[in-house]
Order: C-alpha cells, then structure tokens, then sequence
C-alpha cells in the first residue's frame, strides 16, 4: 500500500508530545483523514486555504494495517481513512508545505 499523508497545522504538530495522534475533528468524524500524493495539494487548498502554514506528515499505512479503508469522498475518489488514532512511529517523514506563485499550496519534497 502506498504512503499516504495527514495536513496538520504546524503549531498543533509543534506541541503535540504523546504516542498517539488525535486531531481536533477526530471524536466528530470517527476517523482521521488521510490523502494519497496525487490528492494532497487538492487537499490542502480545500482545507488550508488561508492557513498561515501546513505539514503534511508522511504516513506508513502497511504498519497501520485494517485501521485504514479507503472510502469514497464527494465524487473525487477513494481516500484513504485512518479509524484510530495516528501512532507516531507511523510518520516517516514530514513536509512542509510552501505557496507556489498562484498563492497555492505545493509540497516539494513529496
């Protein structure tokens, strides 16, 4: 299974000290939402529009195993849906993303 990413604020990201992420929208939705490299950008100008700043942290969905499903989302695919919480040894890397010249979110080193 290919890796897949998680947008996060960078402040929350920065203070987060603990084994197992949770993010504000999790105990609301009941899963975390994930996107696939083809879908981040997509992701992160719908939901990070007029974010100062975002991450996108990197995920190993093989360690993960069947907490994640991929599911339908409006019409634009099959993402994929972390049903628990994120253990942080799952993040193999983290990107930061940087506003190209149309002011969009972009991720370079992805």
């Amino acid at each position: 299974m290919p890796n897949a990413f998680l947008l996060v604020d960078p402040s929350i990201w920065e203070s987060f000290n603990a084994e197992l992420y949770y993010p504000p929208n999790y105990d609301s939705e009941g899963f975390i939402h994930l996107s696939y490299n083809h879908q981040l950008e997509w992701a992160a100008n719908k939901f990070y529009a007029k974010a100062s700043g975002v991450l996108a942290l990197e995920i190993n969905l093989d360690s993960l195993g069947s907490f994640v499903q991929e599911e339908p989302s409006a019409g634009l695919g099959l993402f994929p849906h972390l049903h628990c919480g994120l253990p942080v040894k799952a993040v193999v890397a983290i990107h930061e993303g940087a506003r190209n010249v149309e002011g969009k979110w972009a991720f370079e080193s992805v």
